[in-house]
C-alpha cells in the first residue's frame, strides 16, 4: 500500500483543522490544531529540544509555525507507528549520534 503526503512531508491528517498563516500560535491554539492537551504539549517541550516555544508577556508560550508541524509529525507517529517512548528513544539516538559526529577528536 502507498502512502501519501502532504507539500510539508507529513501524511494527511483528515480529522485535523487547517494550519492558518500566523507567524506565532498560542498554546491553546497549537492544542486545537493538533489535537493535543496543552499539558502534554508543555511535557514534550521539557522531553524534546526541537520544540521550544517563545515566552512572551505575562509568560504565555506562542509557537511558531514549524513548531506546529513538528508537534503534528510527532503526533501522527505516535497515533500510527510508534508509542511515545519509542519515538523518544529514537530522538534521543539522533542527538547522540549528532553530537558525536561534531566532536573533535582530541589527538
Amino acid at each position: 500500500m502507498q502512502k501519501t503526503v502532504n507539500a510539508d512531508g507529513a501524511p494527511p491528517t483528515a480529522s485535523l483543522p487547517p494550519i492558518p498563516a500566523k507567524r506565532y500560535f498560542t498554546i491553546g491554539e497549537v492544542s486545537e490544531l493538533c489535537g493535543v492537551k496543552t499539558h502534554v504539549l508543555r511535557y514534550w517541550e521539557q522531553e524534546f529540544t526541537q520544540l521550544k516555544s517563545i515566552t512572551r508577556r505575562g509568560n504565555r508560550r506562542y509557537y511558531q509555525h514549524h513548531e506546529v508541524l513538528f508537534i503534528r509529525r510527532f503526533v501522527n507517529c505516535c497515533t500510527n507507528t510508534a508509542s511515545p517512548s519509542t519515538v523518544h528513544a529514537t530522538v534521543w539516538i539522533r542527538k547522540k549520534m549528532a553530537r558525536q559526529a561534531t566532536r573533535r577528536c582530541p589527538f
